[in-house]
């Protein structure tokens, strides 16, 4: 009885997304309706993913009708939901299991979205392992898994020039030259390329890339490149810490830096007090 109820539920949700599609008024009075009855079997049968979706679902229907149009999430939130997803998942079916893998990689890639990249990246790494002992290098899971820490994994910048930040152009750094005086970087690369967040390909740049080296004072990272801290005077307890690049401020000209080890405090750090790490 359990198990029919509750596809009673999802058969609720599915009305309700029909509707919802629809997009008339009367459309989105009846997709909350049946998002309401669902939610309300998923609440009955201790279903926390469903009722954590349909609620999402009823947020954005309920905006719909207000006129606001569709909510977006923060990154915040979305991070908060795909956790949750990976736990229950975790829990109900397993760490090896490809649904769970495939749910961390979708975690990994919101905290990447939220400049959490080094927390995306060991992730990943994780799930990669996983999936390749269980399920093999050749399984969809794990394929999907290594599209997203190839595309994490890239150290992308802006060039100064005059100056100036050429913000129309990215470019992907490689590697540091004379004794990290200097940068190769390639580019400026596919302004859209295959993106695992969305699973699709679009047209690249009209351009060729090249490759090349230009000065590090010129290279400006940006949000959410993993650094290391080198060369503070004062807080010398910090070089050799890792962190996310976050915000910047153009009255200090210093970054905020969200260190990986979570007993230190955010710092705004100069931007030469700063390396890209390349692997973690």
């Amino acid at each position: 009885f359990t198990s029919s109820y509750k596809e009673y539920g999802h058969a609720n949700a599915n009305i309700g997304t029909f509707y919802h599609k629809i997009g008339s008024d009367d459309g989105l009075r009846k997709a909350k309706f049946y998002f309401q009855k669902a939610r309300s079997i998923f609440e009955s049968e201790g279903d926390e993913l469903g009722v954590m979706t349909i609620n999402n679902l009823i947020e954005n229907v309920e905006a719909e009708i207000s006129g606001d149009g569709r909510r977006c999430l923060t990154q915040a939130i979305e991070v908060g939901l795909e956790l949750r997803k990976y736990q229950l998942f975790t829990k109900e079916f397993g760490a090896d299991d490809n649904t769970t893998i495939e749910a961390g990689v979708q975690l990994a890639l919101a905290m990447w979205k939220e400049f959490r990249t080094i927390e995306a990246e060991r992730l990943l790494v994780k799930l990669i392992a996983t999936s390749h002992r269980v399920h093999g290098m050749g399984h969809d899971c794990t394929q999907f898994a290594i599209s997203a820490l190839q595309r994490v994994k890239e150290r992308r910048v802006f060039l100064k020039k005059d100056d100036e930040i050429n913000v129309d152009e990215v470019y992907r750094v490689i590697r540091y030259t004379s004794d990290g005086e200097r940068c190769v970087v390639q580019g400026p690369v596919s302004k859209v390329v295959y993106d695992p967040r969305s699973n699709r390909s679009e047209p690249s740049h009209d351009g060729a890339e090249r490759t090349f080296e230009v000065e590090r004072a010129n290279v400006v990272t940006s949000r959410g490149t993993p650094v290391v801290c080198t060369g503070l005077q004062k807080a010398t307890h910090l070089n050799g810490k890792i962190g996310d690049r976050r915000e910047f401020d153009e009255d200090t000209g210093r970054y905020t830096i969200h260190f990986e080890d979570e007993t230190l405090k955010p710092v705004m750090v100069k931007p030469e007090n700063i390396r890209i790490v390349f692997d973690l």
